[in-house]
């Protein structure tokens, strides 16, 4: 049984329980984690990809992702 309705448990919800948080490089861990983090000129794109990423795990719900599933044809 579930502690909430599947409307309100998300993929990320899912994720973060089982594996804890999620980073897309190692310089978005926490500031300062990369002694480049200031400087590095790739570092915003990063930090942007990692929003957006988050963003879309927060709005897969266990109840759009039920609802949507299907047998996938085979290419």
């Amino acid at each position: 049984m579930l502690a909430q309705s599947l409307s309100k448990i998300t993929l990320l919800d899912i994720i973060e329980a089982m594996e804890g948080g999620i980073f897309l490089n190692d310089c978005l861990i926490k500031k300062g984690f990369c002694p480049r983090d200031e400087v590095c000129p790739v570092h915003d794109v990063w930090k942007e990809a990692q929003k957006r990423f988050l963003d879309y795990l927060s709005s897969a719900t266990l109840d759009n992702i039920a609802k949507s599933g299907r047998i996938k044809e085979k290419k």
